[in-house]
C-alpha cells in the first residue's frame, strides 16, 4: 500500500507515489478496533476486511474508545492495584497514566498491518468525543481515565466539577495536554511505519475542541516524519463546516449543513473531503446518495452494523463501483 499525498493537479483527490489518482471508499463499524460490552462477543476482524473486499473496498476508519457507558477492552493505559488508593469508580485498579497497556497498541498494530495486507488505507482515530460528555446515549466519564477518581497521577479532567469531561478535548489543563501528546507519540511510534494510514484527531469532539484540534494537527506534524494525512471529522456539538475548512488538516469530514446529506455540493479543491455518514445521519445513506458524493468529486466512508439491510447493502455496492 504505497503512501498518500495531495493530488497536485487535483487536490480533491489523494494520489499515490505513481502520481495515480485514489479515491477512498469504505464501511467501518464502531468496534473495528476496541471490544465493547455494549454489544458483547469478539468482534471478528478478518470476517470484517473479508465482507469489505468483497464490496470492492478499499478504506476503513478505525474507531477509538477513550471510554464509554459500559466496559471497553483493552484500555490505553495500564491499571494498577495500590492498597492504601480506592479503586477507580467502575471498582477496578485504578489507572496509571504514565504506563501504556502493551495490549491495545499491539491490537492497534496487528489490526493496520493486516488491514493494509488486504489492501485497505486505514484512517487512525486518535480520540473520541462520544467518551467525554453526554451527547444523548448516556455519560461515559465515570469511566474515563482522565476522572480524577479513575487514575492515580492527580489528573483532573473535570476542574469545574460539573460531573463530565469536555474539558479534556480543549487545551484548558496542561498537564491533560502533555499527556495526549505522548499518547500521540505512541501512536505513531505504533504504527506510523506504514504507509498506508491516515491520522484522525477526534470523532465528534464538541465545538470548543476547535483549538485543541488544530493544536494536535500541527503536532502530528512536528513527530510524523513520514508525513500521513490529517484529518479533522465534523464536530457535535456545535458543528460549523467552516472550521473545518479553515483547519490545518488535509482531508475533513463535514457535518450536514450545506447540503451534505441530500446534494453534495461539488469538490472545490480547498480539501480533500471524505463524506461521511456518521456525521449526517449517524446510520443512513443509500446507493444514489454515495453516486452523488462521488460523482461530486469527494470520497466516501459509511457508517456501518453489518447487518442485512437491502438499503445498506446498496449503499456498499455502490461504493465498490465509482462512477
Amino acid at each position: 500500500m504505497p503512501p498518500l499525498r495531495i493530488h497536485p493537479q487535483h487536490p480533491n483527490l489523494f494520489q499515490d507515489p505513481e502520481g495515480r489518482a485514489v479515491v477512498l471508499a469504505g464501511s467501518h463499524h464502531w468496534d473495528n478496533l476496541i471490544d465493547n460490552a455494549e454489544r458483547p462477543g469478539t468482534f471478528d476482524f478478518e470476517r470484517y476486511l473479508d465482507r469489505l473486499t468483497g464490496w470492492g473496498h478499499n478504506f476503513i476508519r478505525l474507531w477509538t474508545h477513550e471510554a464509554w457507558t459500559h466496559d471497553v477492552h483493552p484500555r490505553i493505559y495500564l491499571r494498577e492495584e495500590r492498597p492504601s488508593v480506592r479503586r477507580a469508580l467502575d471498582g477496578r485498579s485504578r489507572f496509571d497514566l504514565t504506563r501504556f497497556n502493551p495490549e491495545y497498541f499491539d491490537r492497534l498494530r496487528a489490526r493496520v498491518v493486516r488491514a493494509g495486507e488486504r489492501g485497505f488505507y486505514v484512517s487512525v482515530m486518535l480520540f473520541n468525543g462520544w467518551s467525554i460528555h453526554n451527547k444523548g446515549e448516556g455519560n461515559p466519564w465515570d469511566r474515563h481515565p482522565f476522572n480524577r477518581e479513575n487514575n492515580l497521577n492527580g489528573i483532573d479532567g473535570d476542574p469545574d466539577a460539573r460531573g463530565e469531561g469536555s474539558d479534556v478535548h480543549t487545551l484548558r489543563v496542561p498537564e491533560i495536554t502533555r499527556l495526549q501528546e505522548a499518547y500521540v507519540d505512541k501512536v505513531v511510534a505504533t504504527v506510523g511505519d506504514q504507509d498506508h494510514v491516515l491520522w484522525e484527531i477526534s470523532n465528534e469532539s464538541p465545538r470548543e475542541s476547535v483549538p485543541w484540534q488544530y493544536h494536535l494537527i500541527r503536532y502530528l506534524r512536528q513527530i510524523d516524519p513520514s508525513g500521513h494525512p490529517i484529518g479533522m471529522t465534523a464536530t457535535f456539538p456545535g458543528n460549523r463546516n467552516e472550521d473545518l475548512f479553515r483547519s490545518p488538516a488535509d482531508w475533513i469530514s463535514p457535518g450536514n449543513h450545506g447540503g451534505w446529506r441530500k446534494n453534495p455540493p461539488k469538490a472545490d479543491g480547498r480539501k480533500v473531503v471524505i463524506v461521511d455518514t456518521d456525521h449526517l445521519w449517524g446510520i443512513g445513506g443509500d446507493a444514489e446518495w454515495v453516486r452523488k458524493v462521488l460523482s461530486a468529486g469527494h470520497h466516501v466512508a459509511y457508517m456501518d452494523p453489518l447487518d442485512e439491510d437491502a438499503g445498506r447493502e446498496g449503499a456498499r455496492g455502490a461504493m465498490g463501483s465509482p462512477p
